[in-house]
């Protein structure tokens, strides 16, 4: 009995063993997503030339944090807080060349709006999305020792991506995380937006491009 038992059980683990990894490969991904994080980093481009001249065409990195919960499948109800630092110095009132005066800007995006990802196949590799969102950007400007100038800017954004489903690229780590933390897709993020805040003929004027690198994952 001993004899014919154990070539039985070797035979069963070499055969079953395959099968396993296939259903780890299958099934990486598999679950209803309820929730959905981003963190990503990227570029300024503002429209405004005063703007431009001061801290830059392509002016400073920014971050993003995304939060965002799935009421409907691929439809998301999205939030956004981001971070900007940028320094440079101010420009003279008679001649366009700048000061000895430093200018430093500080820029706290707040986002809240609708986001669609153009997925309706299980692991697909490459998910569009498209989205909109009302913004509202705090803004600090400390020119010198003590001038301070501080407020609000609101106004809305439009932006398109892609996403690349990184479990299709090594399923061992998804499965660890789907296991661990219960994200079902982890996916490399290329973003550009527009965003339209402030108005361009008084005052600071916030509008322009953004483009952006990062990772998405969904619960």
């Amino acid at each position: 009995m001993k004899r014919i038992f154990i070539p039985a059980l070797m035979a069963t683990l070499l055969i079953s063993n395959p099968i396993y990894a296939q259903e780890k490969k299958d099934t990486y991904s598999g679950g209803k997503s309820h929730f959905t994080l981003g963190v990503r980093g990227g570029f300024f481009f503002p429209d405004d030339k005063d703007y431009q001249r001061i801290y830059g065409r392509w002016s400073n990195d920014i971050y993003f944090f995304d939060l965002g919960w799935y009421p409907l499948k691929n439809l998301a109800i999205s939030g956004t807080v981001g971070f900007y630092v940028e320094n440079s110095h101010t420009i003279g009132t008679i001649t366009p060349s700048f000061s000895g005066e430093r200018v430093r800007m500080a820029l706290v995006p707040l986002d809240a709006g609708l986001l669609y990802r153009f997925n309706f196949r299980k692991n697909q590799l490459l998910v569009p999305e498209i989205g909109a969102e009302y913004d509202s950007i705090f803004f600090n400007e400390r020119a010198g020792p003590g001038t301070l100038t501080k407020g609000w800017k609101k106004g809305y954004s439009a932006h398109g991506g892609l996403l690349l489903l990184l479990d299709r690229l090594d399923p061992d780590p998804a499965w660890n995380l789907l296991m661990d933390y219960g994200i079902h897709n982890t996916y490399l993020a290329l973003d550009a937006s527009y965003g339209r805040v402030g108005n361009p003929d008084h005052g600071l004027n916030l509008s322009g491009m953004t483009y952006t690198l990062g990772l998405v994952f969904e619960f």
